[in-house]
Order: C-alpha cells, then sequence, then structure tokens
C-alpha cells in the first residue's frame, strides 16, 4: 500500500514528461476505519470506491471535501500505460471487489466484516489478471518520469 504526500511541487519539464508519458492510476480509496452502516452496526463496514486519474495525490479531494464525518483515504494506487488499460482493470477491480461487499450509493462499494484490508493485494492481482493487465508500482511511474525528464535535460542543455 501507498501512502501518498500532498501534490508535489512540479517544474513545468516534469509537468510535460508526466503528460507526455501518459500513464494513468487506479486509486482504490476509502475511510480510514470501519464505519457503522446503520444504527446498532456494531461491525461496520469499509467504504471504497475507484478513482482513474494521473494526478493521484488529488484523487480523495473532492470526497474528502463532501465528507466531513470520516477522513478519506487512498489505500491502494497502481498504475498502468494509458487510461483505456486503467479503466478496463478498474471495471474488473470494482467487479471482483463486489463478491465481497454490499452495494453502497453511487460507485462505492462497503466491504464486510468477512474483508480485510491486508487481502487488497490478493485481489488486486486477481482483478490484473482477470483483465489481462500489468499493473505497475509507483516506484516504475517515479523512475519513468524521472529517465524521461533526465533525458529531455540532457538533450536541452545540447548532449552535454
Amino acid at each position: 500500500m501507498i501512502d501518498l504526500k500532498p501534490a508535489p511541487r512540479l517544474d513545468a519539464i516534469t509537468r510535460d514528461e508526466i503528460e507526455k508519458l501518459g500513464w494513468c492510476a487506479v486509486c482504490l480509496i476509502g475511510n480510514e476505519d470501519r464505519v457503522p452502516r446503520h444504527f446498532g452496526d456494531n461491525e461496520g463496514g469499509l467504504a471504497l470506491r475507484t478513482v482513474v486519474t494521473k494526478e493521484p495525490w488529488s484523487a480523495t479531494r473532492v470526497d474528502q471535501q463532501r465528507n466531513a464525518w470520516h477522513k478519506i483515504i487512498p489505500h491502494v494506487t497502481v498504475w498502468f500505460e494509458n487510461r483505456a488499460t486503467a479503466e478496463i482493470f478498474e471495471t474488473v477491480l470494482m467487479k471482483t471487489l463486489g463478491h465481497y461487499s454490499d452495494p453502497l450509493h453511487h460507485s462505492w462499494v462497503g466491504l464486510t466484516i468477512d474483508f480485510e484490508m491486508s487481502m487488497i493485494d490478493l485481489v488486486i492481482y486477481e482483478a490484473a489478471e482477470s483483465a489481462m493487465t500489468k499493473i505497475r508500482s509507483h516506484d516504475d511511474w517515479m523512475k519513468a518520469v524521472a529517465a524521461r525528464v533526465a533525458r529531455r535535460r540532457k538533450a536541452d542543455a545540447g548532449g552535454r
């Protein structure tokens, strides 16, 4: 799992190379802890949803502003080489999570007490296998961006 920091300050070259790279992230966001689903619910549920974005550091911003009662955090972020692949994976992931959850309103699912977040990596790999996609980590993305930026800076400096 990944703990994302606030939006990084990026220079123009880095922002440009991120855009050209074209990778897209699928972020699994949700409540920090289990919350009661109804009055008298002692077990609680974990509300989750997915966000497809090129800027995972802002994935929780809108939901956090709408929900002042419970802290919304990113639980998992995985990267794909294009948006279409990320959207296919997102659809399969939500279908896979549906086996362990109760449907909530809009695009949220409520994980039951039977599901522990320690199982999420297995669900991610199961969804990736079902979608026949290759997932990449946040470190892979950072290395790809750094390599593109280094090549660009070298080319801009005249190849010195």
